[in-house]
């Protein structure tokens, strides 16, 4: 009974305890309001001073206000004192409590039923605990159907509300489908058209490269025949400048002078076979002179392989006269310690 008054108590205490923060907070609300007024009125000194109906408007929100802030002191006050009422019951109940619950233990130990107390306090715990999950299982649960209940609503709403945008887009859709079988059907023809002048314009590329080529080849020969023509024409000039009578007048390296392109070809021709019998008369001496040449070349080998040896054979006796000559006096040096 007592931990039930207790209970009660504690939750009433809970429940002051939640107002008096509420009203702290109102009122701390409030102090912070005042406060900005108190400051905006400091920073604007210059502001003329309200008159008439502003000014009565004004003291009319300034009384509500004080009115209200001395409505909440009062009840302020109360939740202070009955919180102190409160604290004291709960104090009070708890040393009772305390009380209580050691006689009824002794009690229960004298019976020979320790604990029973507890057990059934644990079960009253556990059935209130109970009742409180089933009392919230049973707002989820209507919270839960009063949401389905809403969403259904909203998805019915929605639904009249789209059934004209609903048939519009069918028609739309519609009209969709016939351009886009339209759009096939003509982007068919488009690709067909598009093949055919890409093969037409492959061929006319490839006749264009031939003719291309071709062109050039024959711009090659157009510059080799006039090229040709050039050399003809110089010939032909050459020719007529001979047969007119026209003087060359070119010197030559042996101080002669020619007048015409045939004795400079003939005086050019017979240096050439001047040249061409002093070749083969060097040719003819070197092949008669090749192999006395080179016997001669083997004689002066040996004759070189000779002296040679003859300047190593003398280096050796001289040497040979030096060692013979120190050892001589070597001896003479020891005979004539000897007779001393």
């Amino acid at each position: 009974m007592f931990r039930q008054q207790a209970s009660l108590v504690a939750k009433k205490r809970e429940q002051v305890r939640q107002r008096l923060e509420a009203v702290r907070r109102d009122k701390a609300n409030v102090d912070a309001e005042l406060a900005s007024k108190a400051a905006e009125v400091s920073q604007l000194p210059d502001q003329p001073v309200l008159r008439g109906e502003e000014f009565r408007k004004y003291a009319a929100e300034l009384r509500g206000k004080t009115a209200q802030y001395k409505r909440m002191k009062a009840e302020l006050g109360g939740l202070r004192a009955e919180w102190g009422t409160l604290s004291r019951t709960v104090s009070l109940l708890a040393g009772q409590d305390s009380s209580v619950t050691s006689q009824l233990s002794a009690v229960e130990a004298k019976r020979g039923v320790a604990g029973f107390a507890q057990t059934e306090e644990q079960l009253r715990q556990a059935e209130q605990l109970k009742a409180e999950v089933d009392s919230a299982k049973g707002k989820t649960l209507e919270e839960i159907s009063q949401v389905v209940e809403e969403i259904n609503r909203q998805i019915k709403d929605n639904k009249t509300r789209l059934a004209p945008q609903i048939k519009s887009l069918r028609t739309l859709r519609a009209q969709h489908g016939e351009i886009e079988a339209e759009y096939l059907e003509k982007k068919g023809v488009y690709d067909n058209i598009k093949a055919g002048f890409d093969s037409e314009l492959t061929k006319l590329q490839a006749d264009l490269d031939s003719a291309e080529k071709e062109a050039q080849q024959e711009e090659s020969s157009c510059h080799y025949y006039d090229t040709l023509s050039a050399m003809e024409r110089v010939k032909l000039q050459r020719i007529a400048d001979e047969k007119e009578g026209r003087a060359l007048r070119r010197a030559m390296p042996d101080g002669a002078v020619v007048t015409t392109y045939r004795e400079l070809y003939e005086r050019r021709i017979k240096e050439q076979e001047a040249q061409q019998r002093e070749l083969r008369e060097r040719q003819k001496a070197l092949k008669e002179n090749h192999v006395p040449n080179k016997e001669q070349m083997q004689l002066f080998r040996d004759l070189n392989k000779l002296l040679r040896c003859k300047v190593d054979l003398q280096k050796a006796a001289r040497a040979e006269a030096a060692d013979m000559a120190a050892a001589e006096q070597q001896e003479s040096n020891v005979l004539s310690l000897g007779n001393d």
